[in-house]
């Protein structure tokens, strides 16, 4: 199964991801305790990770003019009595 993101880029899910391969057998004997494994879940966190990173990297890139790192800081005026 293939993932395809808003910008174009294409990732492979892992088909115990998906209700295509039989249940693990140590989520099936957690009897409803475990929904996933913890290999799986560190897999699909560094995916969210990436993902984010590249986001954030396309936002920059796009704004970057108004991006809060870029903004130039502006004192205030003193007061001229």
């Amino acid at each position: 199964m293939l993932l395809q993101t808003d910008d174009g880029a294409i990732w492979p899910l892992p088909p115990q991801w998906t209700d295509l391969v039989s249940v693990d057998p140590e989520v099936a004997a957690s009897n409803g305790r475990a929904l996933l494994l913890v290999s799986n879940l560190m897999e699909l966190a560094n995916m969210v990770e990436h993902l984010c990173d590249r986001l954030a990297a396309r936002s920059r890139a796009e704004c970057k003019d108004n991006y809060a790192a870029n903004v130039n800081e502006i004192m205030p005026q003193e007061d001229s009595q």
